[in-house]
């Protein structure tokens, strides 16, 4: 009830304040109560009101006077005089009435400082001013405690003691505590700031201070000019349309916005003339019971409820200085509203402190502290803490976000002091903190905790008030100050809605650094870090560290990490202990521009799970003279790269990209974790396109590596490494190392390395320790990528210097090509192709081709493709080396190795290398521990057009079984010799229904040997090695005679005509009178297990 009533006669007595001021009736004059002194009660003569010694008392350095009524109003005085010995006036006033205070206080008593009691409240007009040389203490306090902890009572009372001892604390009994308000001239002309009072203002080192209920300050003195540019021309608010956006005319200019009159509207710059100027401002609001006593570096306030505290419309409050002053601000609630708390450095003196403490602190509209040095003194630090909530919201009229400027400003400016805000949870929305180093100064530190939440949201308009933390260094000189660093800490961290985190060099000095830590979720939709050398910066950037339980990036998200200077770009740090997860447009750029010497920033993922999906992407690029930053990712579990079927956009891209003019190599990627899987579209690459070697690959995943899936225009998972540059002296390709359990790729999915000019494609190489599976191709049909789902390394340059292929390495426990899918290597010039060396130490499977996908209509990349090709939309599994050009410079195609256990190739698969022009088909050689099963119009062959055909070499431990196939080596024209087929020792040699050819055309033949423990080879089975017009080659088969008569039974003489039944060599029976051959002698046999044609019994005739 109490509390109640306190409210009721708080609103009451602003109420009726408002009013009088309104009419001018507030109450008048300067009365004695008739306590103290030998006056009596007395009504003090005006309007120049003395306040002598005599009409109080003093008790050493004390003074006490005691007054029914304190007023002054706009003209009048009230001057304190006494002895020089008085170091402390304390005054009060006990009538009972609020003391309106509008006109000029006074002290003659040199460096005393004045208190000022009033249980009733206080309200300062907007023509108050001070002229004391001490403190100005005003209170609604019900006493003032001394440090002997005698009282001096707001409200008199018999028997009273007169301490003489310092006053120490002003104390309030109960909740019923009057306001303390102070309304300024608000806005005047410019012309009248020349003339304006000077507000409350003590001398430099002195304090102001307001001790009560609910303090409200407001209605500062501000005058507006127009906005103007770095040439003195005034700058005019920009037309926008519904959103938001800016609205160009014809010539691709923004229009300006208009007046009712058509006019153009200026952007506005407010000036604050400050109405409160002190060395040190106190600041304590109390809705309880409580103490507050000042001490030198604080205000200690005891109290079980604190009241609020507003500073509104344009105030200032200044204890700027040659030493920066000092504010400290104690409330409940605090809100700093279109108004500014002015702590600067001026000189060569160190700054204090602003420290806000409180429940809830708010900023708004523009409301801001500023604590620049201009001097070379240290900056003033600026402190908040905050029970529940701190807020930074909204923009000025200007478009000044709420927040806090804190720069080093000049050469040889001082370091800027740091700030700290803690509170439950703090918030940004179009709000921001600047802080910046011009100088040799250093920058000053953020520091932001939370107990539960920091969010920061909100972007600019045309007016700015964009939601953001800005680091920056400036000074190009030697010794330039770094910019200052930021740190984070809360449960949850959040970035929306266009915020933004900056730390910038423009100089020497160093980049700040940002480090968040959120205990559990880190979120960012459209939130940006821009870490950044600028044009002319030498100094680093700073670096990026983000830490969380989870993390994730979506919808337009950014981290930019660039130099344009000779300084590195910073490197970035996401740590996550269970997922980083990038969605819609994500990216993360690591860039060297092409003015830019400063080598890029390196990039690190550690967490449990990484996804990245929605045409999210990680880009490392050098266009300039420096190596390109690298890429790291470590997930204990799992990396998943996708497409999102809803947007339907390709997958998460990771692209690390030379493109230098002077030689600059991209950054490596490097990816480690149990699970990787590529889908819908998704990319991992690394390119030059320039003189610059492209950066390396590596992944390592433990269990599984997946590829599949296309995106919305038919583009497939791939990994890739590639050199696009086609003049002289261009950089190479990147190599690609891959380490896994088991790797599997279809739908199109490749892992390819390519060049396109005189740069040398990279290496493939995997190990898998359990399989590899590659199948099918891309749904939707050709496109620039191919069509076949395999392993790829192309030079595909047709110009005779262009490079060499890369090679390709395999070794896995089993390897499996199906449904069309290839692994093939090949030139298009004068580049040599490259090895093909496969390690399998079970079963290498190679069948089928791609008839059976029905292809729908095109995607848009293969309506691209067949707008300048035929594409071929069938594929044959297969392992092929190729040299594709037609002229004599056509390189050699490469080597084919494969080991293994057991090959099997069937269904139209095949193992080829092939020459088109002057190079010479390369070599296949085939180790087989066990068996090798050639079926079903499968086939090995090396096939040259005007060069030298390649070799095939074959050796298999057990079985060389080939039916229905054919092993060539073959010139179809020009000089070039046949190749030499060879095969091994296996136990047995098997040839059904097959060809084995070693041809040329004008050069010789090549030879085809076998040694073999049991040569079968059925009627239609051919060898043949022959030249057209030039030397035969030769046939040699190695094999132990067996004298199997004795288990034969004696055949008739006498033979019937089976010509009918016997199988052509080059077709095959109509099957109209398909028959079989049996022998039946004393002992049954049974069929042989590669029957070889059915036929019809033959019946001798006895």
């Amino acid at each position: 009830m109490k509390k109640s009533l306190y409210v009721f006669i708080a609103f009451l007595v602003l109420s009726v304040a408002s009013i009088s001021h309104a009419d001018g009736l507030h109450p008048k004059g300067i009365s004695l109560d008739g306590n103290l002194g030998n006056a009596g009660k007395l009504n003090l003569p005006g309007p120049d009101y003395e306040i002598k010694a005599e009409y109080g008392a003093q008790s050493g350095a004390n003074l006490f006077h005691s007054f029914r009524q304190f007023n002054l109003h706009s003209g009048e005085s009230a001057t304190f005089t006494g002895p020089d010995s008085v170091k402390n006036i304390i005054s009060r006033v006990t009538g009972g009435d609020v003391s309106w205070l509008d006109g000029r206080i006074s002290s003659a008593v040199p460096n005393a400082d004045l208190y000022f009691l009033n249980p009733a409240g206080v309200m300062f007009g907007p023509n108050v001013s001070l002229n004391i040389g001490g403190s100005f203490h005003v209170s609604t306090a019900d006493y003032l405690r001394m440090s002997d902890n005698e009282r001096f009572y707001s409200m008199p009372s018999e028997g009273e003691i007169f301490s003489s001892a310092e006053p120490a604390a002003f104390g309030f009994l109960d909740g019923n505590i009057s306001p303390i308000t102070l309304e300024g001239k608000g806005e005047i002309t410019q012309a009248e700031s020349e003339t304006i009072s000077p507000g409350l203002r003590v001398s430099e080192g002195k304090s102001i201070s307001l001790i009560g209920g609910d303090i409200e300050i407001s209605s500062g003195a501000h005058y507006k000019i127009p906005k103007t540019d770095e040439k003195g021309e005034i700058i005019y608010k920009k037309a926008v349309d519904e959103k938001g956006n800016m609205i160009k005319d014809e010539q691709g200019k923004y229009m300006n916005a208009l007046d009712e009159n058509g006019n153009p509207i200026p952007l506005i710059n407010t000036v604050k003339l400050g109405d409160m100027n002190a060395g040190r401002i106190n600041l304590a609001s109390f809705a309880s019971e409580g103490e507050a006593e000042i001490r030198d570096s604080d205000i200690l306030c005891q109290a079980s409820d604190m009241g609020s505290i507003t500073i509104a419309d344009n105030m200032l409050l200044d204890v700027s200085g040659e030493g920066a002053g000092n504010i400290f601000i104690r409330g409940g609630q605090f809100t700093l509203n279109n108004s500014e708390l002015s702590v600067k450095t001026l000189g060569s003196k160190d700054g204090g402190v602003a420290d806000i403490r409180a429940d809830s602190i708010s900023f708004a509209n523009g409301g801001v502290i500023n604590s620049d040095t201009e001097g070379s003194g240290r900056g003033a630090d600026v402190r908040i803490f905050a029970e529940k909530t701190v807020s930074f919201a909204d923009k000025s009229e200007e478009g000044n976000p709420s927040g806090i400027q804190k720069q080093s400003l000049g050469e040889n400016g001082g370091d800027s002091g740091n700030i700290l805000v803690s509170a439950e949870n703090i918030s940004f929305y179009r709000g921001a903190i600047y802080t910046a180093a011009y100088g040799k100064g250093r920058g000053g530190d953020v520091f932001l905790k939370a107990d539960d939440n920091i969010s920061i949201s909100g972007v600019s308009d045309i007016l700015g008030g964009r939601s953001e933390i800005k680091l920056s260094t400036f000074y190009t000189g030697d010794g330039a100050g770094d910019a200052g660093s930021l740190r984070m800490e809360a449960d949850n961290i959040s970035m929306t809605d266009g915020a933004m985190i900056q730390s910038d060099t423009n100089g020497k000095g160093r980049g700040g650094d940002v480090t968040l830590e959120a205990s559990e979720s880190f979120y960012s939709n459209t939130g940006s870090f821009f870490l950044t050398v600028e044009k002319g910066g030498s100094g680093d950037a700073g670096s990026l560290l983000i830490e969380s339980q989870t993390m994730s990036f979506q919808k337009t998200s950014v981290i930019n990490s660039v130099t344009y200077g000779e300084g590195k770009a910073g490197d970035v740090t996401l740590k996550a202990a269970e997922s980083v997860n990038f969605g819609t447009d994500s990216n993360i750029l690591l860039s060297v521009s092409k003015d830019g010497s400063g080598r890029g920033g390196d990039f690190l993922i550690d967490a449990k799970d990484v996804l990245f999906s929605g045409q999210s992407f990680i880009n490392s690029s050098t266009y300039g003279q420096a190596n390109g930053g690298n890429i790291k990712i470590r997930a204990s579990e799992s990396v998943s790269l996708s497409g999102n079927s809803i947007l339907a956009g390709t997958g998460g891209k990771y692209a690390s990209k030379a493109d230098g003019g002077a030689i600059s190599d991209g950054g490596t990627i490097s990816i480690e974790t149990k699970r990787l899987s590529l889908s819908d579209g998704a990319i991992i690459g690394a390119s030059s396109t320039r003189n610059g070697r492209g950066g390396d690959i590596s992944i390592k995943a433990s269990e599984s590596l997946t590829l599949s899936g296309t995106d919305k225009n038919g583009l497939a998972s791939k990994i890739y490494s590639s050199t696009l540059a086609t003049k002289e002296g261009a950089g190479d390709a990147g190599n690609i190392l891959v380490e896994t359990g088991s790797l599997s790729v279809k739908d199109g999915g490749t892992i390819a390395a390519g060049t396109a000019g005189p740069g040398n494609a990279g290496l493939i190489s995997i190990l898998a320790s359990n399989t590899i599976e590659i199948s099918g191709a891309n749904p939707h049909g050709e496109n620039t990528d191919g069509f076949a789902s395999g392993i790829y390394t192309r030079s595909s340059g047709k110009e005779e210097t262009s490079g060499n292929a890369g090679d390709i390495s395999l070794k896995a426990g089993s390897l499996s090509l199906t449904d069309g899918a290839w692994i093939t290597g090949s030139v298009s010039g004068g580049g040599k192709g490259g090895l093909i060396d496969i390690a399998v130490n079970g079963a290498v499977r190679i069948y089928g081709d791609s008839s059976g996908i029905v292809l729908p209509e095109p995607l848009k990349s293969q309506s691209d493709f067949q707008k300048n090709n035929s594409p071929e939309n069938l594929s044959v599994s297969g392992i092929y080396s190729r040299s594709e050009s037609a002229e004599a410079f056509g390189g050699d195609a490469g080597e084919i190795r494969l080991n293994a256990s057991d090959l099997f190739l069937s269904d139209k698969g095949s193992i080829s290398t092939s020459a088109e022009g002057g190079g010479n088909a390369g070599t296949v050689a085939v180790h087989a521990a066990d068996s090798v099963k050639i079926e079903d119009h499968a086939a090995i062959t090396t096939e040259a057009v005007g060069a030298g055909g390649g070799r095939i070499i074959l050796e298999a431990g057990n079985l060389l079984y080939v039916s229905d196939a054919e092993m060539t080596t073959s010139v179809k024209d020009g000089t070039g010799n046949g190749g030499d087929i060879t095969i091994g020792n296996p136990r047995f040699v098997i040839l059904n229904h097959s060809a084995v050819r070693a041809n040329a055309y004008e050069g010789a033949g090549g030879n085809i040997r076998i040694t073999a423990q049991h040569f079968i080879q059925s009627g239609t089975a051919l060898l043949e090695a022959s030249s057209e017009k030039g030397i035969d080659g030769s046939v040699e088969i190695e094999s132990p005679q067996s004298d199997v008569s004795s288990e034969l039974t004696a055949l008739p003489l006498n033979f019937i005509d089976a010509r009918q039944w016997l199988r052509s060599p080059c077709s095959e029976n109509s099957g109209e009178k398909t028959s079989r051959f049996m022998v039946i002698g004393p002992d049954a046999a049974a069929n042989p297990f590669d029957d070889l044609r059915a036929s019809p019994a033959i019946r001798s005739e006895k």
